[in-house]
């Protein structure tokens, strides 16, 4: 068995995608990520760098990096949304991932994941009722509106594959970028 970063881009002569790619691909900031390092609230091992060369990442290092910031950008808290993120790449490594999650805004903690689009009135009738209080947990108040944030997970991992196989019109490999 090869090292456990054996079976990367590189081995296969490609150009390696940087932390740079990922954070674009995320739709997120250097400092969020910096912060959610520091904070150890992101798992996966970077590969090793030296000083003045890009970092390069894995394709579990641009997952995990953009499931944090899908769910940072809906409001869950890093210390929360870190379970949430380990728990996908472990499905997304058992090829068992969902292709969406729906939550009510305000509820970082609560949210229903499902295969496809069908299934969009009944999750909204089953987080309005976590939420009101009707049917599922009568001791919350009603409120009269209910803000839900839909993620689509299939969409961020097929970005991050594009990523990873060089579809991504906007990834200039290694060869193209000292130009």
């Amino acid at each position: 068995m090869g090292d456990k970063y054996s079976g990367l881009p590189r081995d296969l002569g490609l150009a390696m995608p940087t932390l740079s790619d990922a954070i674009r691909v995320a739709k997120t900031t250097r400092n969020s990520v910096n912060y959610w390092v520091a904070g150890g609230f992101l798992s996966t091992a970077f590969l090793p760098t030296t000083a003045g060369v890009a970092r390069n990442v894995t394709r579990e290092n641009a997952l995990e990096i953009a499931f944090m910031a899908a769910l940072t950008s809906v409001g869950v808290p890093p210390s929360i949304a870190t379970s949430t993120v380990l728990g996908w790449l472990e499905q997304e490594r058992r090829g068992k991932l969902f292709d969406f999650s729906v939550r009510p805004h305000g509820e970082p903690g609560i949210s229903i994941e499902f295969a496809d689009e069908s299934s969009f009135d009944y999750i909204a009738t089953l987080l309005g009722g976590i939420r009101t209080g009707t049917e599922i947990d009568s001791g919350v108040p009603v409120e009269p509106a209910t803000v839900f944030s839909v993620i689509n997970v299939r969409a961020i991992v097929l970005n991050v594959d594009r990523l990873f196989s060089g579809d991504d019109a906007t990834y200039a490999p290694n060869s193209e970028r000292s130009r």
